[in-house]
């Protein structure tokens, strides 16, 4: 990571000090409020996993809204912001007292993944592999590179309406009435929202109810889970493979470990 830093070009690092002091100035007091957030759904929903997770669209939008164009300059550099301004400020945010728009409970915020309800689904597999066409001479690796082949399954589904719950600043809960589309594929009409409704609660501890986990959680932190775990990244951004543990997914029955829950 740090060789990939040190590529940087002047501008852009002067572009992460701006970020900096933008997101430190906003993040320096919270008022955080619970949230049941029920989106409204004009079209099918494109998934690559069977869940979405809240936190995600929402800090994605937050990004957006509180840094304008300066938030693509940074997601150019596809590493977590965090340790962007670890290596190239020499200081991190929670150092100087930000706290993030969603509240945490440890490094995991607080925010269920979206629940459906009644759907159908369809499970379309794409196959990727070496055509003939390109072969010239020498070997062909398909198991890694430019060659490789694979499948990927992306799933389909038609509810009408998806419902979650999120901790947050209070004075951005207006970004939720502002979320275009769900999902994947939505630049083709995927996911399209058509109403967001949104309810405040009086739950702080929204990560697991009732005995069951609505987003997903590292093991480490539980007494007791059901089922078999699965590798899986448990906290945004959702594409960081550093951000991959051992984990339980959605509507699994578990039991939050007590000293980690009173200690959050």
């Amino acid at each position: 990571m740090l060789n990939k830093m040190q590529k940087l070009s002047q501008s852009l690092l002067e572009t992460l000090q701006e970020v900096y002091n933008i997101l430190l100035k906003d993040g320096l007091s919270r008022n955080y409020k619970t949230y049941k957030v029920t989106f409204y759904l004009q079209t099918p929903i494109a998934l690559s996993w069977p869940f979405i997770h809240l936190d995600g669209i929402m800090l994605h939008r937050y990004l957006l809204a509180i840094l304008g164009q300066k938030y693509y300059y940074v997601h150019t550099a596809r590493i977590d912001l965090s340790e962007i301004f670890k290596v190239t400020l020499g200081k991190t945010l929670e150092e100087e007292g930000y706290m993030p728009v969603v509240d945490k409970w440890k490094d995991l915020y607080k925010a269920t993944a979206l629940e459906f309800g009644m759907h159908k689904r369809h499970v379309e597999v794409l196959y990727k592999r070496f055509e003939d066409r390109f072969y010239e001479k020498g070997t062909v690796r398909i198991g890694t590179g430019t060659f490789r082949s694979f499948a990927e399954k992306f799933i389909y589904i038609n509810p009408k309406m998806a419902t979650g719950v999120i901790r947050m600043d209070a004075k951005w809960v207006e970004l939720l009435y502002k979320i275009p589309a769900l999902g994947d594929d939505t630049r083709t009409g995927w996911g399209i929202v058509k109403k967001v409704e949104v309810e405040e609660l009086n739950d702080e501890f929204v990560i697991v109810q009732e005995g069951i986990a609505k987003r997903v959680i590292p093991v480490d932190y539980l007494k007791y889970y059901k089922g078999k775990p699965i590798g899986i990244a448990y906290k945004p951004p959702y594409w960081l493979i550093d951000n991959v543990n051992l984990c339980v997914i959605p509507g699994t029955e578990v039991e939050i470990k007590e000293d980690e829950k009173d200690g959050s």
